[in-house]
């Protein structure tokens, strides 16, 4: 392994989102490298689904800043966010609805 620090693919800092009186992100870090496997887990309402609409410029964050291969960007649109390499598959229980519980 080589001493050079390498550099993550994807980065947020301090990335915060209000819905209202709510606040669903209170200054979110995350880092994620090349060839890296990431998940994100957590409770409902905790935040997951809007740190991915965040990424793929569906929402915009309140403040904190996302940096992609070394670009800052302090909002995505969804346009942006496939030009710099992030793309979201969401969650759909309908997304094969020829198929029945016992073929999966």
């Amino acid at each position: 392994m080589s001493d050079v620090p390498v550099q993550p693919f994807l980065e947020i800092r301090g990335i915060r989102k209000k819905y209202g009186s709510v606040e669903a992100l209170k200054g979110v870090d995350l880092k994620a490298y090349s060839g890296e496997v990431l998940a994100i887990v957590g409770d409902n309402g905790a935040g997951k689904s809007s740190i991915i609409k965040i990424l793929s410029g569906a929402i915009t964050p309140d403040s904190g800043e996302i940096i992609i291969a070394g670009k800052k960007y302090n909002r995505l649109n969804p346009k942006t966010a496939l030009a710099a390499g992030i793309s979201t598959v969401y969650q759909d229980l309908a997304l094969v609805n020829t198929l029945n519980y016992r073929c999966i």
